[in-house]
């Protein structure tokens, strides 16, 4: 594990160039939070807080987040969720939507019976990982070796209070991954396939709602080696993403059937049919309808979201995709990350199929 650590070094050169940054008085307004947000990160880091999460969805130009701690009329929270429901509405398209509601409905995706919680070592992760790159991306095997072979960018840990995730600061041109290998048996693979894309200058804010797509799409991948050459064959992470696909469907599901009737109406409603709506499609009563608008809305998690369920369901169709044709992994991802997810036209039911067969796939595996 021990060889798994930050280059203090590059940590400490790069706090001090953060510090003479900030002593410009030129110093733009948004690159001084910039070089604010990286010192605070380049100083935890040094200090082992490797906890210092920021938000990488910063990046997605879309729903912003005006949802402030403070009361709201009726008549505000009604323009907010009328507001947000267009914005979703223009960003997802009829065809994601309606897809989500017949997840649903046809109960497609559910919580999987528990198997033995597996884990593998950083050595044993890097292992399976390169052997990953080497099946599915010859053209991500390079960049992905030298990067597990300096090590210098990756920080390992095995505290239980902190998740895994990939640090792209403002102030330097390089990637640093935090991972707890405990978290997943395929989180050093998913974090690695984030800074791959950043070194290969795969822009991320053009992602938007596929931000996820890459990392989600090669650690089912890493999975399915796993599966092939270890002899504890089935990994739990399979179980794990299903699970959480289960949850984000259940709850956007009430949402997008709301949409939908704000859309038939052209999301012109009076208050009367508002209050019915949201109390018979939603679930809200009125006095709940402040809590239910900043839950759903308050710092963009409903993006956050949206951002590993979409990720997750083009990933197995890509997954199925690369079987079918064995081109490289990579050219297969890049022209599907960047498309707007509104812009997916393949039949739903096709989709379902898809899903479905992935689904009896892994459950065979156990």
């Amino acid at each position: 594990m021990t060889k798994y650590n930050f280059d203090r070094k590059t940590l400490q050169y790069s706090l001090e160039q953060c510090k003479k940054k900030l002593k410009s008085r030129s110093l733009p307004l948004v690159e001084k939070f910039a070089y604010e947000e990286d010192e605070t990160f380049f100083s935890n880091m040094l200090s082992g807080n490797y906890s210092n999460i920021t938000d990488e969805f910063y990046y997605y130009e879309g729903i912003e987040d005006d949802i402030e701690d403070n009361e709201y009329s009726f008549e505000e929270l009604k323009e907010i969720l009328i507001g947000k429901s267009i914005e979703l509405s223009k960003i997802l398209g009829d065809n994601i939507i309606d897809l989500i509601i017949q997840l649903q409905e046809e109960e497609v995706f559910y919580i999987p019976s528990e198997t033995e919680e597996k884990t593998l070592t950083m050595d044993e992760q890097v292992e399976y990982t390169i052997k990953n790159y080497e099946q599915n991306s010859k053209k991500l095997l390079i960049p992905a070796r030298r990067l597990l072979q300096e090590k210098k960018l990756i920080q390992a840990t095995t505290k239980d209070e902190i998740s895994s995730y990939t640090q792209f600061p403002y102030s330097v041109d390089l990637p640093f991954i935090i991972v707890n290998p405990n978290e997943r048996t395929c989180i050093l693979n998913h974090e690695l396939e984030h800074a791959l894309e950043y070194i290969l200058n795969i822009d991320r804010e053009k992602k938007g709602l596929y931000l996820e797509l890459g990392s989600i799409y090669f650690e089912m991948l890493f999975c399915d080696q796993l599966h092939k050459l270890s002899e504890d064959k089935y990994s739990s992470d399979y179980q794990k993403r299903v699970y959480e696909t289960y949850l984000y469907i259940l709850q956007f599901y009430p949402l997008f059937k709301f949409i939908k009737e704000l859309k038939s109406r052209n999301f012109q409603i009076s208050d009367k049919i508002f209050k019915q709506l949201c109390k018979n499609v939603l679930g809200v009563e009125e006095n709940e309808l402040e809590d239910y608008v900043i839950y759903i809305f308050e710092d963009d998690n409903i993006i956050t979201q949206l951002c590993y369920l979409l990720s997750h369901l083009k990933a197995i169709e890509l997954r199925e995709q690369n079987g079918r044709k064995k081109q490289d992994s990579l050219d297969i991802i890049l022209p599907e990350i960047i498309k707007p997810v509104s812009a997916d036209q393949k039949s739903n039911k096709e989709k379902i199929l898809t899903y479905r067969r992935y689904l009896s796939e892994i459950e065979r595996k156990r």
